[in-house]
C-alpha cells in the first residue's frame, strides 16, 4: 500500500473469502488504485495477490482506447496477438487486451500455467 500511495490518487484493500482466483490456495486480496497513470491518462488498476504474492495486475480502459491500445501493444510486442473473441492475447508476453470490459492484465511468471491453458494454441498431436 505504501508504494501505491505515490501511484494513486486513492488505494482501497479488498479480500475475497473464499478466494475467487485459481492460484490461491488460502488467501485472496486486491488492491482498487484510482489515478494510476498508464498510457497517459489517469486509470483504475487493481492489482491482486494471491496468497500474499502479486501475480496480476489489470489496469481498465475506457472502449474508445482501443484504436491506439491495441496497435501500441502490437507494436510493442510485435505480434498481431491471437485473436481469442473477447480479447487479443499475447501469449509470449503473457498479456491480453481485453475488450469488455477494456483493459490489460499484466501477469507474472506465477500466473504462466493459467495464463498458457487459457490464450495459448492448443499443441499439435501430429
Amino acid at each position: 500500500m505504501k508504494v501505491l500511495d505515490r501511484e494513486c490518487t486513492s488505494a482501497k484493500m479488498r479480500e475475497f473469502y473464499p478466494p475467487q482466483i485459481p492460484l490461491a490456495k488460502e488467501t485472496h486480496h486486491q488492491i482498487d488504485c484510482k489515478g494510476f497513470a498508464f498510457m497517459g491518462e489517469p486509470r483504475i488498476a487493481e492489482f491482486v495477490f494471491p496468497d500474499d504474492k502479486l501475480v496480476l495486475m489489470r489496469v481498465l480502459m475506457d472502449f474508445d482506447d482501443h484504436p491506439r491500445v491495441l496497435p501500441s501493444m502490437r507494436k510493442t510486442y510485435d505480434s498481431e496477438g491471437r485473436d481469442v473473441g473477447a480479447a487479443t492475447a499475447f501469449p509470449e508476453d503473457q498479456t491480453v487486451y481485453w475488450f469488455e470490459p477494456a483493459g490489460v492484465p499484466l501477469s507474472s511468471e506465477a500466473a504462466a500455467p493459467m495464463f498458457d491453458a487459457r490464450f495459448s494454441e492448443p499443441k499439435s498431436t501430429k
